[in-house]
């Protein structure tokens, strides 16, 4: 909401006789990012500082040139962009200075009380950081194995590509720039290149067992609506592993 203001406000001045104040200093014309977002590097329609857009820039870069070794390094100093939900109130002033976040397209996310439900980025080393507080809202899922079921955090966006070992796979991308983010041992995260799975998930009609056990174990208040199941391949076992996970909207 404060983005789309921010843009009226810069067509309304283009469109007058007085100085240009989404101008650059030392120039005369409006720079293209400010269509985007009024931070430069700054996702379009984000509440996002001007920080978070420097970083996000940076990580984009770093992506589309392939630089794992740099990401590392970002990674163990500043974190890496994790997809999630919070709880944070965008219109007052917050502790999540390198926060990116959007309103959320689902209903029960905008009625949630006392505090609506956000389609979040955050910059974070690993998953430890984000679990400690209650504000930043991760996917759980559960992963059936035979009669063995193991509760593990997921993110927001999408489902698994595919498991390995103690490993969770995402594909993710920026601009069309793939890579892997693999959710490891001890909520450790590891960034490299995008992965190719020998069998790709396959959404399922969630077993009785199943749903009964996330009706207990991976609610959250005003998160989800229900839930949805897919068969994920284990690279490792080399079989298919049965996954519910809370579904937001539809």
């Amino acid at each position: 909401m404060k983005f789309l203001l921010a843009l009226l406000t810069i067509c309304s001045v283009m469109a007058s006789n007085d100085k240009n104040p989404f101008l650059e200093k030392g120039d005369d014309k409006l720079k293209p990012h400010i269509i985007d977002h009024p931070n430069p590097g700054c996702p379009t329609n984000a509440e996002c500082s001007a920080s978070a857009g420097k970083l996000y820039s940076q990580f984009k870069n770093l992506i589309q040139n392939k630089k794992w070794k740099q990401i590392a390094s970002m990674q163990k100093k500043t974190g890496i962009p994790l997809d999630l939900w919070t709880k944070v109130d965008l219109e007052k002033p917050n502790k999540f200075t390198d926060l990116i976040s959007w309103d959320s397209p689902c209903e029960n996310h905008t009625n949630a009380k006392p505090t609506p439900i956000n389609l979040s980025l955050i910059f974070a080393r690993d998953l430890n950081e984000v679990i400690k507080d209650k504000k930043l809202l991760l996917r759980k899922m559960i992963v059936k194995n035979g009669k063995s079921y193991n509760t593990k955090y997921g993110l927001r966006e999408g489902s698994p590509l595919f498991f390995s070992r103690d490993t969770t796979h995402y594909i993710r991308d920026i601009d069309a720039h793939y890579y892997d983010l693999a959710l490891v041992k001890n909520n450790n995260i590891k960034l490299g290149p995008s992965l190719t799975p020998k069998f790709y998930p396959k959404t399922i009609s969630c077993p009785e067992d199943l749903l009964k056990k996330a009706q207990t174990t991976i609610v959250e208040e005003s998160l989800y609506i229900g839930f949805f199941c897919q068969q994920i391949w284990h690279k490792d076992l080399n079989k298919y592993l049965t996954v519910i996970q809370g579904q937001a909207c539809f």
